[in-house]
C-alpha cells in the first residue's frame, strides 16, 4: 500500500510539497502501512489529512 499523501510522479509528500528522502520515501511512503507511524502524518489535523490526499485512506 502506497501512502495516500505520497505523489508518485513528483516523489514528494502532499502535506508540504517537499521531496522525499530515499529512507523516508521507503519505509514511510510505499511500505504496507508504515506511512501512519511518519510524524508527517501523525502530526496532521483530520481535516488537513482528508484535504491533501491523494488516493484513498483506510484510516479516514
Amino acid at each position: 500500500m502506497v501512502c495516500p499523501y505520497y505523489n508518485t510522479d513528483y516523489k514528494n509528500c502532499n502535506f508540504f510539497g517537499t521531496l522525499q528522502e530515499g529512507y523516508q520515501r521507503e519505509n514511510f511512503c510505499l511500505s504496507s502501512d508504515n506511512w501512519r507511524r511518519c510524524a508527517n502524518y501523525s502530526n496532521r489535523s483530520y481535516d488537513e489529512k482528508v484535504n491533501k490526499r491523494l488516493r484513498s485512506n483506510p484510516d479516514l
